[in-house]
C-alpha cells in the first residue's frame, strides 16, 4: 500500500471555507458525502509531514504490579522496547474512592479520567474523543471504535460503562464496532477483498454535479441567493477537482489505498452480532487491520481498542480457567494461566506494532513513527480489585516521542497527567485546528503534563 494522493493537493484557507459552505447546504445528502471525500486531505498540508494519530488499547482484569516489566508480561514487547515507555505507580485517586467492585468505576475513568458520582458515567470525554475532535479532518470525523466483548463480566449485564472505552464531550458511550465486515463496507466500499480510492476520487465530481443538478432544479428548495452563491462556488470547485482529477492521473503510483483481501473474506459476526469467545482474535485482529488501512488512508487519526470489556471472563481454549476467573487466582495452577493472559494481551498489542512498523506513510516513515499508543486496564491488581498503580504503556509515536524507558512513579503522579501530556502534543501538532475551534480551546485535560515524555522541539 502506498500513500494517498489527496494530501499532496494544495489547501488554502479559501478552499476550507468552500467546502464548509457548500456542505453546509448540501447537509448530509451526497452533495454532503462527496464534499466529505474531496476534503479528506484538506488540512494536511497545514502540517508539515505525516499526520499524528493516536490508539487508545484497553485489555480486561488489570496487571499485577510486579508483573509490569519486560521480564514478565510485556515480554512480547521487549524486542520493540526502545518504542515503549512503561508506566509503574500511576495512582487513580477518583476511582479509589469510589466504592464498588472497581471493574466500573476503572473502566469508565481509563482514558478519561472523570467519572460521576455514580460510576457508570463519564464526566470527561475519552482522550481518544478529545484529540480526534481536531485530529480527524477526514471522512470519520469521530474516532474509530472497535473491539470484541460480549457484553457482561461475572456472567451478570452490565452498564455501558463496563463495555465502552470511548466517551464523547457529554459522557455518552460512543458505540463500538463489532462486525469487521460491515466496517469493511463501511470504510472502503463494496469489494471486499481490494478498494482503490483513486478510482472512487476520479469519481467524486460527477456525484457533485449530479446533487447540484437536482438541488439547483429542486423548486423552492433555495433562495435566489443562495442558488447563486452555489453556482459561483461549484464553478470554483470543479476547477480545483479538475485539477486533482489532472494529478492523480498523472501519479497512479501514489493514488492508490487497498486494504487486505483477508480482512473481508468472510462474516466473523453472524447476523445477531453476537459473539462467541473462540471468535475474539480473529475479529480483533480484523478490527486491527482495517485500522491499519484506515489510518494509512487517513479516513481517521484516533481510535479505541478494546480487547474484552471491564472483568470479561475470556476463554482462551488451550486453558481452563477464564481471563477474570484467574484474576483472582488462588493456587500455582490458577495463577499461571493468568499470567498466560495476561502475556495473550501483550501479544495482541505487539501484532498492533508490528503492522504499524511494517507499513510506510506519507513521509517516508512508518505509520508506528506518527502513531502514539497508549494502553491500559481498569486497575492494577484483579485480586483484590486494587485500583492503583494502575498500568499503562505508551508505544510508538518516535517523531514526537523520547526513546522508550521505564517510568517508576511511586504513585506521585495520576493517570490524568499521562493523559494531559498526549493532549497537549496533539493540541501542539495540530495547532491551526485548535485555533479554530473557539468553543475547544482551552485543554479538557488540565492536570500538570509528565516531563520527559514528549520531545523538545
Amino acid at each position: 500500500m502506498t500513500k494517498k494522493s489527496f494530501n499532496n493537493i494544495p489547501d488554502s484557507p479559501s478552499r476550507r471555507r468552500l467546502l464548509g459552505q457548500l456542505a453546509g447546504l448540501a447537509g448530509t445528502g451526497a452533495l454532503g458525502l462527496a464534499l466529505s471525500r474531496i476534503a479528506w486531505g484538506s488540512t494536511t498540508a497545514e502540517v508539515t509531514g505525516s499526520p499524528l494519530r493516536l490508539i487508545c488499547f484497553s485489555f480486561p482484569n488489570g496487571c499485577q504490579p510486579e508483573l509490569w516489566n519486560f521480564e514478565n508480561v510485556l515480554a512480547p514487547l521487549a524486542g520493540v522496547r526502545q518504542h515503549v515507555h512503561v508506566f509503574r505507580g500511576l495512582r487513580n485517586r477518583p476511582s479509589e474512592a469510589s466504592g464498588g467492585d472497581q471493574h466500573e468505576q476503572g473502566g469508565v475513568s481509563l482514558f478519561s479520567g472523570g467519572m460521576s458520582t455514580d460510576g457508570i458515567r463519564s464526566t470527561r470525554p475519552s482522550l481518544d474523543y478529545v484529540t480526534g475532535r481536531y485530529a480527524n479532518s477526514t471522512l470519520l470525523k469521530s474516532p474509530y471504535v472497535a473491539g470484541v466483548s460480549v457484553g457482561s463480566a461475572g456472567g451478570v449485564m452490565r452498564s455501558l460503562s463496563w463495555r465502552r472505552r470511548s466517551w464523547d464531550s457529554s459522557g455518552q458511550a460512543l458505540p463500538m464496532r463489532t462486525d469487521p465486515y460491515g466496517t469493511l463496507q463501511e470504510l472502503f466500499g463494496n469489494d471486499p477483498g481490494r478498494k482503490v480510492i483513486r478510482e472512487q476520487s476520479l469519481h467524486v465530481v460527477d456525484s457533485v454535479r449530479a446533487e447540484y443538478s437536482r438541488l439547483a432544479g429542486a423548486q423552492g428548495l433555495l433562495s435566489s441567493q443562495a442558488r447563486t452563491s452555489l453556482e459561483q462556488q461549484m464553478e470554483r470547485l470543479f476547477g480545483l477537482e479538475t485539477k486533482l482529477r489532472d494529478q492523480i492521473a498523472a501519479h497512479n503510483d501514489t493514488g492508490v489505498c487497498t486494504v487486505g483481501e483477508s480482512l473481508g473474506s468472510k462474516v466473523l459476526v453472524d447476523r445477531a452480532l453476537k459473539m462467541y469467545y473462540s471468535s475474539y482474535p480473529a475479529i480483533f485482529s480484523s478490527h486491527m487491520g482495517l485500522l491499519v488501512s484506515a489510518f494509512q488512508c487517513d479516513l481517521v487519526r484516533t481510535a479505541s481498542l478494546m480487547f474484552g470489556n471491564s472483568g470479561d471472563d475470556y476463554f482462551h481454549s488451550d486453558w481452563k480457567y477464564g481471563d477474570h476467573d484467574t484474576s483472582h487466582y488462588f493456587n500455582p495452577d490458577t495463577e499461571s494461566i493468568y499470567r498466560k493472559y495476561r502475556v495473550l494481551h501483550m501479544e495482541t498489542v505487539r501484532k498492533l506494532v508490528d503492522q504499524l512498523q511494517a507499513t510506510a506513510d506519507t513521509d517516508g516513515t512508518t505509520l508506528l513513527d506518527n502513531t502514539v499508543i497508549i494502553v491500559g486496564s481498569e486497575f492494577g491488581d484483579g485480586r483484590a480489585h486494587i485500583i492503583s498503580p494502575q498500568p499503562h504503556l505508551v508505544i510508538g509515536g518516535q517523531n514526537f516521542l523520547q526513546p522508550g524507558k521505564e517510568w517508576d512513579l511511586n504513585l506521585s503522579a495520576e493517570p490524568t497527567q499521562l493523559y494531559a501530556t498526549i493532549e497537549q502534543l496533539f493540541r501542539k501538532r495540530y495547532a491551526a485546528e485548535v485555533a479554530q475551534a473557539g468553543d475547544r480551546t482551552a485543554p479538557n485535560f488540565t492536570d500538570a503534563p509528565l516531563s520527559g515524555l514528549l520531545r523538545s522541539t
